[in-house]
């Protein structure tokens, strides 16, 4: 629920800078002239359409600490599962894994990890940190840990930020 109230503050306050750009851009024209009010819209969207970099797409690729390599000649299949870390009405958070078997034993190892998140694009971010695996034993099975940080944004200014920490184990079907 609160997922769901902060994406209507952000739309409201987005809303409310379309609103005040208007009436800014009215008193530009009226007392500056037109080339002024195109330079004021021409700012107002680069800052829109500025190209942002994109930190979360490149954290959530996250390395095992042991990586099994295509020429270990006794790997039968690299598979991918996803497992859902949480899910409710706003977000969802998933948790990617890649993973072989062994020809000789059958046997899983996890070869690499990422983490997702599916939220509102305009109020909250995902920046996961870490994503450790490991076999529990039991056949066919992981545990795992998976670290990170959701970030509360308004209008593009992070406000706060909320450690989150996901765990459990999970059989691979």
């Amino acid at each position: 629920m609160l997922y769901l109230i902060w994406n209507l503050i952000n739309i409201a306050a987005y809303i409310y800078f379309i609103f005040i750009s208007v009436k800014a851009s009215k008193f530009i024209r009226e007392h500056l002239g037109l080339f002024a009010t195109l330079i004021f819209w021409i700012g107002i969207l680069s800052f829109i359409t500025k190209p942002k970099n994109n930190n979360s797409e490149q954290n959530t690729d996250i390395l095992l600490p042991k990586n099994v390599t295509a020429a270990n000649k006794n790997i039968l299949v690299f598979n991918t599962t996803e497992i859902k870390l949480e899910n409710d009405r706003f977000s969802e958070f998933t948790l990617e894994i890649d993973y072989s078997r062994d020809k000789e034993t059958n046997g899983i190892e996890p070869v690499h990890a990422y983490s997702k998140a599916y939220m509102f694009p305009n109020g909250e971010n995902w920046k996961p940190k870490a994503a450790y695996l490991g076999i529990t034993g039991k056949a066919d099975e992981f545990s795992y840990f998976v670290t990170g940080t959701i970030e509360w944004r308004l209008l593009g200014i992070t406000f706060y930020t909320t450690p989150r920490t996901f765990k459990g184990s999970e059989v691979i079907k």
